[in-house]
This record gives structure tokens, sequence and C-alpha cells, in this order.
């Protein structure tokens, strides 16, 4: 396996090891509605991120190759 491929499979585990994000400590009146879609939020934009990065470190290992 070349190099650059294992350096590729690093960094994708070291992404899948990556903790996520907890909810946040409930401290005000407000319903948990709320709460929850800002988690949501939070949540998604992490999962986008790092299917770019994946996207990314992909692209420049194929274009290593070529």
């Amino acid at each position: 396996m070349s190099e650059t491929v294992q350096q590729i499979k690093e960094q994708v585990m070291n992404l899948a090891r990556q903790p996520t994000i907890s909810a946040p400590i409930d401290t005000d009146d407000e319903s948990d509605e709320d709460d929850y879609i800002l988690l949501n939020v939070i949540l998604s934009g992490q999962q986008k991120l790092q299917a770019a990065t994946v996207k990314n470190i992909t692209e420049k290992a194929t274009d290593s190759m070529v």
C-alpha cells in the first residue's frame, strides 16, 4: 500500500475518532425544542465538515497518484 493511501486511511480514522458535540446543559426556562434545533444544526455542520475533509483528502491523494 502506498504511503499516500496509508496517510489517507490514518486521517480518515482520526476524523472518526473525534469526539462528538454533546447536548448543551439546559439552564434556561425556554423550551427544549430550541436546544434540540440548535444541536441538530451544529451536528449537521460537523458532519458536512468531516465529509468535505474526507473528500478533499481523497482528491489530493488521487491527484498525487496521477
